[in-house]
């Protein structure tokens, strides 16, 4: 992550780019049909290092996201940003509908 990072405006966050994708960025990124190669923003990143997901709940949602669905029956998110702001109710939403 660039340095001095969380002062920067929204607007400036959304439109940088981090320098490399981890290995958890690469795997996520895959759920909404991103290249490896594809560089995220700082915006993305910044939510996933507050986040700092749990491997089971990463498990969980993988599964979820990588699922064939119909598209009349798909409910999922179809924005990173917007599903790592809302992980919480991602994953209570998970959990309702595999019980």
């Amino acid at each position: 992550m660039p340095h001095g990072w969380r002062n920067w405006s929204a607007k400036r966050q959304k439109a940088t780019r981090v320098g490399r994708n981890t290995e958890l960025m690469k795997r996520m990124g895959r759920w909404f049909g991103r290249r490896p190669e594809t560089l995220w923003t700082v915006h993305e990143a910044g939510l996933l290092e507050n986040l700092n997901p749990p491997e089971d709940e990463l498990d969980m949602l993988e599964a979820r996201y990588l699922a064939v669905v119909d598209k009349e029956h798909d409910y999922r998110r179809r924005d990173l940003a917007t599903l790592l702001a809302n992980w919480t109710q991602e994953i209570d939403r998970t959990l309702t509908e595999t019980h």
